[in-house]
């Protein structure tokens, strides 16, 4: 499917270079002693995109993920 792109790469590097494509989760804080975590992708290289379309797969690894937690008081 690469080469029919012109795309010339060994599967060893695809696989490096996606490799570095990352899922990062951010931990924020709230006024009222809970959190908010949020979990998504980082955005894809530019090098990233090219193979992404060309195996025709989304660059978006997952949709950001919204968790909120509220800290549970201490019950000493």
């Amino acid at each position: 499917r690469l080469l029919r792109q012109e795309i010339h790469r060994s599967w060893a590097t695809v696989r490096d270079l996606l490799a570095t494509h990352e899922i990062a989760t951010i931990v924020l804080p709230t006024e009222q002693d809970g959190v908010l975590r949020i979990r998504r992708s980082a955005t894809a290289e530019p090098d990233q995109r090219i193979l992404y379309e060309a195996l025709g797969v989304p660059t978006e690894i997952i949709r950001p993920v919204k968790t909120w937690e509220r800290n549970q008081p201490n019950s000493d």
